[in-house]
């Protein structure tokens, strides 16, 4: 367990780094519709961009005012967003295997099918790696915020007696 201004600061520093990584997403989604290449997935992109920011936005704001709900809004968002990576993950290996398969049956497709598994198998572990670690900086916040809520309402009453 680490102290409440410590998860405070990863905090800050967690939903910086998102609200970074989400505005430079926009920037590239909004440049990649203007170049009019794959308009159908810029506009996905961009949709999605602006997703992200909202609810990065939601977790400094919930950190900076203390609210809790704000915070659960951003897990929520990435809970959904985890949930259809491991779904795209699993549907990619399986339709990959497929694809190969049916193409043609010899060494190499084995080889092809094994080596997209493992490379399947080394995503899930890493967004798996990425989304634990976000919860446990989620989990910190939270209970920063809760130590702050208690502390501010102990100080109001022992300034009351």
């Amino acid at each position: 367990m680490i102290s409440h201004n410590s998860s405070r600061l990863l905090g800050y520093l967690y939903g910086g780094l998102c609200l970074t990584c989400s505005v430079l997403f926009l920037i590239n989604s909004s440049h990649l519709l203007s170049s009019g290449d794959n308009s159908g997935i810029g506009a996905a992109a961009l949709v999605f961009a602006i997703i992200s920011c909202i609810f990065d936005i939601y977790l400094i704001a919930g950190i900076v005012l203390r609210h809790q709900k704000y915070v659960k809004y951003h897990l929520e968002f990435i809970s959904i967003i985890y949930v259809i990576l491991l779904i795209g993950l699993f549907g990619g290996c399986i339709i990959t295997a497929i694809a190969v398969t049916d193409a043609k049956k010899n060494e190499i497709t084995s080889a092809i099918v094994i080596g997209s598994t493992v490379a399947f198998c080394f995503g899930v572990v890493t967004i798996s790696i990425f989304y634990t670690l976000s919860l446990w900086i989620i989990n910190g916040i939270n209970s920063f915020i809760k130590y702050e809520i208690v502390h501010s309402v102990t100080m109001a009453e022992g300034e009351m007696l």
